[in-house]
């Protein structure tokens, strides 16, 4: 009788310590689709941020052709600060996956580019 108890104790044991475990596993599993999920519009903002930068050096550029003087100068400091962004990108996604990603999001962006 003694180990019938033992090995129902047992059992209960096991059971409650890997229903746990399969608890936690789905719960993680569920933070990282939120967190790509967060990711993934991040990654379309920081491609907008980029592309909104490189648009204003485009436009300032045509209006240097035009013979504005000051365009010029305007279009060298935002092509600075694109330049900035754009190396703070690449160390912010350093996987392949990330990169492949942003740069789906960045031919997204770009369309939107008058």
């Amino acid at each position: 009788m003694k180990n019938l108890k033992l090995i129902f104790t047992i059992t209960l044991l096991a059971i409650f310590t890997l229903s746990g475990c399969a608890n936690e596993s789905d719960q993680e599993k569920g933070n990282t689709i939120e967190s790509s999920s967060a990711d993934n519009s991040s990654i379309k903002s920081d491609a907008k941020r980029l592309v909104d930068l490189q648009c204003q050096v485009m436009k300032l550029i045509g209006e240097a052709k035009n013979g504005d003087a000051t365009a010029l100068m305007k279009s060298e400091e935002i092509n600075k600060q694109a330049e900035k962004v754009s190396r703070e990108l690449k160390e912010k996604y350093p996987t392949k996956e990330d990169q492949e990603r942003f740069a789906e999001a960045y031919q997204e962006a770009l369309g939107e580019c008058e």
